[in-house]
């Protein structure tokens, strides 16, 4: 009989156990990491706004905020910055190490560390209409420059750590700026062709006649302070002797028809404008208003809606916008999609 009551006991008591670890099994899960998923550098859908080189470094910026580094042409690419904040329409470099990126809301963030690292700049200034940084560029002293809306034209000497406002804030878009006279000469370029100069390092500002009442997007200056500025329905304007009036070499109208211009580049007095449907132009520019331009349109082949920016680096063009793509100068053809 005491055996029977004990082994009954015993039964009790593993019945017991068990009950309180079914019981305790049934509201805990035990948490399982899972394997990290590796992320291409690119995907379909990024949009890229910005690219700049320095020292045989790359970087291009966009949607989402993203930045991508290369450090061989574009073979290459690494995600510096992902998706999650305000899109970077702007990018530039002083050297391997000290970035700079502008965009939405003002926004500009700055690396030490050739990009590991970023920081919000605080403290940017902003207007009471609409605040989008679109461009940004760097002089010959090393002095950044800011535009976008609002009638932004900011600058910073610095390395983007501090930023005044060089003019007042008004309801405008400005696209573009360029510098020429190791930083003296300055252009800025906008809404309904509005172009503005300054002869004093930005000091001073005043409007300059531009031929044109059609929004300019883009504007490049070479040594010499001659250039180009691009923009809406294939407007192309020259400058030349100190004058910009509009710029139609044979042919172009017809190569260019409705498309509208956002980026302008040159190197060694070649120069390159690209915008929409894919289209690339590279032209080689006279010395004088006499001479004629040669036009060469570059066929993409990679199907892309637009580009917004270039950079000439590692011999050959880089170009942005809904993909990156690269061409070699005198080479009627982009060499492939990155």
């Amino acid at each position: 009989m005491t055996s029977r009551i004990q082994r009954l006991i015993e039964l009790s008591v593993s019945f017991a156990l068990t009950s309180g670890l079914l019981a305790v099994a049934a509201f805990y899960q035990p948490e399982v990491a899972p394997p990290p998923i590796s992320q291409p550098a690119q995907v379909p859908t990024d949009r890229y706004y910005g690219i700049t080189t320095a020292q045989d470094h790359t970087w291009v910026v966009g949607d989402g905020g993203k930045v991508l580094h290369s450090i061989d042409g574009g073979e290459s690419w690494a995600v510096q910055r992902g998706y999650g904040h305000p899109d970077l329409q702007a990018v530039a470099a002083w050297d391997a190490r000290q970035i700079i990126a502008v965009g939405n809301d003002n926004q500009i963030i700055r690396s030490e560390d050739g990009g590991q690292n970023w920081l919000s700049v605080r403290d940017v200034p902003k207007s009471q209409w609409n605040n989008k940084l679109l461009q940004i560029h760097l002089d010959a002293s090393g002095t950044a420059w800011a535009v976008g809306a609002g009638g932004a034209i900011l600058r910073s000497a610095d390395f983007g750590k501090r930023w005044e406002a060089m003019v007042e804030m008004e309801d405008i878009t400005w696209h573009g700026v360029s510098s020429c006279d190791h930083g003296q000469q300055l252009m800025v370029v906008g809404e309904f062709g509005q172009i503005l100069s300054s002869n004093d390092a930005g000091a001073t500002w005043a409007t300059v006649p531009s031929a044109t009442d059609i929004t300019l997007t883009a504007v490049g200056l070479d040594s010499a302070c001659q250039g180009l500025a691009v923009g809406l329905q294939g407007t192309v304007l020259r400058r030349l002797d100190s004058r910009w009036q509009p710029f139609q070499p044979p042919g172009m109208h017809d190569a260019a028809a409705s498309v509208h211009w956002f980026a302008v580049a040159t190197t060694n007095k070649r120069w390159w404008i690209a915008g929409e449907h894919g289209v690339l132009m590279q032209i080689d520019l006279p010395e004088s208003s006499a001479g004629l331009a040669q036009i060469h349109r570059l066929e993409t082949g990679s199907g892309a809606a637009w580009f917004t920016d270039m950079e000439v680096t590692h011999g050959k063009l880089m170009v942005v916008g809904d993909a990156i793509v690269d061409a070699t100068p005198d080479i009627p053809s982009l060499i492939s999609r990155r």
